[in-house]
């Protein structure tokens, strides 16, 4: 009984044992036939791995390399980039620094051969407007033309039009004009009148289209603004003073003769603050020093208002003579009349006459 109890344990574990050589021999043949596993290198866990990180590029100020390609700013970055920083950079690129941010600008990308991004974009991302100074009149004197309000959108194609002729005509005038006689017009008219050829005759272009420059050689009677400046602080001809703003005029002019007599205001300092308000328009080279001393004080008058209070140095708007002025200079009226602008900063008031 025991030894068939023996023998059949012992027919047991042999069956076992084949059924394990069987699986072993399996096993084997699956590792060879799998591919080999990657290793991990020595010394780095598989997980250490990192993706590279890129950098934004750092924008670049006007102070910077001015030697960079040209169209290193587009129009978004020169809007964006502050005001003194801004027509520092345009002075590189031989670019009269006089105007308004968006002149300027413009002014920039054609130096680049870049045409200005279209009006109905900058529309869109167009800042709020100011509010003129509160408790004072709007000015008074300029009327909005009927036409720019009114111009239905089917008369684009006949303002295009229009434009061209316009572009024609101008340099139809000035084939045979030289330079010189070229910036003289643009003097004539208000504008700035330094720079190419090229430059001045988009200059004359606009000042046409503006109204400001008439090459048929008629007077517009309405808006002469050298006019408006010529009496703008005469306070013994021009009516339209307060008087609270003629006396603080009478002040400072005899305040400035004292210290012009004692020599504490120099003829220098008087080239100085006149260069830097007029820019490259001022011509300074044949003035004789009671010529400089007049041109000085009207130029610091421009700064005060209808209440006699002094705006020099400030960047906020105020009224001369019953006109919005900023920076020393009479608002323009915007294209559609809805605002005005200084033709300076550009900042844009709303226009409470209309």
């Amino acid at each position: 009984m025991n030894k068939k109890l023996l023998g059949a344990i012992e027919e047991a574990i042999k069956g076992l044992n084949m059924v394990a050589e069987a699986i072993k021999a399996e096993g084997a043949d699956v590792d060879e036939t799998s591919a080999p596993a990657k290793k991990t290198p020595a010394g780095r866990k598989a997980s250490e791995k990192k993706a590279p990180v890129k950098s934004s590029p750092a924008r670049k100020t006007a102070d910077e390399d001015e030697d960079d390609s040209a169209g290193e700013y587009t129009y978004e970055e020169l809007m964006d980039m502050p005001y003194n920083d801004m027509k520092k950079y345009a002075k590189s690129v031989g670019v009269t620094a006089m105007g308004s941010r968006e002149k300027i600008v413009n002014d920039i990308l054609k130096t680049y051969g870049v045409e200005a991004p279209d009006e109905e974009d900058e529309d869109e991302d167009e800042a709020p407007k100011k509010k003129a100074p509160a408790s004072k009149k709007a000015p008074a004197g300029k009327k909005t033309p009927a036409s720019k309000n009114s111009a239905p959108v089917e008369e684009e194609d006949e303002e295009d039009e229009e434009e061209d002729e316009v572009t024609a005509q101008v340099n139809e005038a000035v084939k045979d004009m030289e330079d010189s006689e070229i910036a003289e017009l643009l003097k004539q008219a208000g504008l700035p009148s330094k720079g190419k050829r090229t430059a001045l005759i988009a200059r004359v272009i606009k000042g046409v289209k503006d109204e400001v420059i008439d090459l048929d050689g008629e007077e517009d009677e309405d808006e002469d603004e050298e006019s408006i400046y010529d009496s703008l602080n005469d306070y013994e001809n021009n009516e339209e003073i307060p008087e609270e703003r003629a006396a603080a005029i009478k002040k400072f002019e005899a305040a400035t003769n004292k210290k012009v007599k004692a020599k504490t205001l120099k003829m220098a300092m008087i080239k100085k603050a006149l260069t830097a308000y007029y820019g490259d328009e001022a011509d300074l080279s044949e003035a004789g020093d009671e010529e400089l001393v007049e041109a000085y004080i009207d130029m610091k008058c421009r700064f005060i208002d209808d209440e006699g209070d002094n705006y020099d140095g400030t960047d906020d708007a105020y009224y001369v003579n019953g006109m919005l002025a900023c920076h020393g200079y009479i608002c323009e009226e915007s294209e559609d009349g809805s605002s005005l602008v200084c033709p300076v900063c550009g900042a844009e008031y709303e226009n409470e006459a209309e």
